[in-house]
């Protein structure tokens, strides 16, 4: 029942892709990034996928994961999110609850970095946004993770402000801690879902670890 949701999912997203003629199609989308399960303990949430049109595999693409991205590039130097994600699980002893997880983006649809994608057009980038932060919002719902780890903290803003529905906006009080007057962890909850938003792997920095003994 999970794994014909998740087959249809990706086929509407494919779907929404190939009919969208205005986005470079060149460069691909990706959804999921590991394997799913009902009620995982914990869900990473990035922004959207990197790289180039060398980077996209259609069939990949259309098919869920049998093994999480930051396990297999766990020693990839050139994979700087995967590489420090799974350093930092393991310096938590909690890589099985890294490998366990699920991981996705609030955006599917890849550029180079995300100041490419902040040059899409306006109108455009708006509706290909809507369309996956609806998306991203099924998923949750669907699968009911119990902790929400967002990479980046503007990230996380974005998760706030777009995922998380108006009734629970109120309630969501966000508490963050600081390092040289910066956020590297933010944190609220909404519908009994713990959401923690952490600085962006590829630039950790490992006081975030500290905190997040706490929270996993």
């Amino acid at each position: 029942m999970c794994k014909t949701w998740a087959e249809n999912l990706l086929k509407d997203v494919s779907t929404f892709y190939e009919n969208f003629k205005e986005f470079n199609q060149e460069y691909g989308f990706a959804v999921f990034y590991s394997p799913i399960r009902l009620n995982p303990e914990l869900m990473i949430i990035g922004y959207n996928p990197g790289g180039d049109e060398k980077d996209f595999n259609k069939e990949e693409a259309m098919s869920i994961p049998e093994k999480h991205e930051y396990i297999t590039y766990k020693d990839d130097k050139d994979y700087k999110a995967a590489k420090n994600m799974y350093e930092l699980f393991k310096r938590l002893n909690k890589t099985q609850l890294l490998e366990n997880s699920i991981k996705l983006n609030m955006i599917f649809f890849r550029t180079k970095n995300i100041a490419k994608w902040k040059e899409i057009n306006k109108k455009i980038r708006i509706e290909i946004e809507e369309y996956c932060f609806n998306k991203v919002k099924e998923i949750i719902e669907k699968l009911k993770p119990r902790i929400l780890l967002i990479e980046g903290i503007k990230t996380f803003d974005l998760f706030i402000d777009k995922i998380i529905s108006e009734r629970f906006h109120k309630s969501c009080k966000v508490e963050c801690k600081k390092v040289n007057n910066k956020r590297i962890l933010c944190k609220c909850s909404f519908d009994n879902i713990k959401v923690l938003g952490i600085i962006h792997p590829s630039h950790i920095i490992w006081e975030v670890e500290n905190y997040l003994k706490m929270e996993l």
